[in-house]
């Protein structure tokens, strides 16, 4: 994190899924926020992106709790969800957002989705109808493409 300001990229993902091991998940918890409220450590021209764990591994909400619940000036721009499979993985998403982000209902935040699974390939078109016509918190904005 602390080569972001001199890498001059457009756009970078800070992850809480994979990258991070078990052991390591609450440090990471809270020093993402601390890097997204400190200007000086992201570049405005950088778009951040936070990549969370997925539904089914019962993390997410806390992921998100942390992310969310401070300053919308310390808001990634979008969020990063892993292992979307169907309309209700995005629903769920959505109403997880809203609960610990009752400002996301006013100006609901970008998502971009990770379809990895022959399930999600199916149900792609209807995700992303879903996604950016059907949720009052978030956005679908980018699909992204990847498998193991």
């Amino acid at each position: 994190m602390k080569k972001v300001p001199s890498l001059g990229v457009d756009s970078v993902v800070f992850d809480l899924e994979d990258g991070v091991a078990a052991d390591e998940k609450t440090t990471a918890r809270s020093t993402i926020p601390d890097v997204l409220t400190n200007q000086m450590t992201v570049p405005t021209t950088t778009e951040v992106v936070v990549r969370v764990n997925g539904l089914s591994s019962g993390l997410m909400q806390e992921d998100l709790r942390s992310i969310l619940t401070r300053s919308p000036s310390g808001y990634p721009e979008a969020l990063m969800i892993p292992k979307v499979q169907s309309t209700e993985d995005v629903d769920e998403v959505d109403r997880i957002v809203g609960e610990v982000c009752p400002v996301a209902k006013n100006q609901p935040l970008p998502l971009f989705l990770l379809i990895e699974d022959p399930l999600a390939l199916l149900n792609l078109r209807d995700i992303c109808s879903h996604g950016t016509k059907n949720c009052s918190s978030v956005v679908a904005q980018v699909i992204v493409f990847g498998s193991d």
